[in-house]
């Protein structure tokens, strides 16, 4: 008779990826909730600026990041490489908008701020993986 092999037990991840998947499934969770928040423009929610009523420009960003922060929270809540493509690709658009174009948009320097501490928090969380990975 043959004897079964000895089950494997899987090795858990290190610390510094279960913070990482952490901070990108909290990121999720913003970028959730700020699509959501576009989207109550894009349908007419009483209590939000409609989108019809906003100008081109205006419509063509809430437009477009009403998609793209949803289909980023989605990636970063998968922990997906391409779910933080998406999510710089949104966090720079908007961080120009309200910098390059702030007379069109107005500067929200919380958006910004926000954005640019949440990238450089990803970037040493990465940076910290990748040296864990080496070892």
């Amino acid at each position: 008779m043959t004897e079964l092999p000895a089950p494997v037990m899987p090795v858990p991840p290190p610390r510094e990826e279960r913070w990482l998947a952490w901070y990108l499934r909290a990121l999720a969770t913003v970028f959730l909730i700020a699509g959501l928040l576009q989207w109550q423009s894009i349908l007419g929610t009483p209590g939000f600026v409609a989108i019809s009523d906003m100008p081109i420009y205006r419509q063509i960003l809430t437009g477009y990041l009403g998609i793209v922060m949803l289909v980023a929270a989605v990636g970063l809540w998968m922990v997906a490489s391409w779910g933080t493509v998406v999510w710089m690709l949104a966090a720079l658009s908007e961080i120009v908008a309200h910098v390059a174009f702030r007379d069109l948009y107005g500067p929200a320097w919380g958006v910004v701020g926000f954005h640019l501490t949440a990238m450089v928090i990803y970037v040493v969380l990465a940076w910290r993986v990748a040296q864990v990975r080496e070892e």
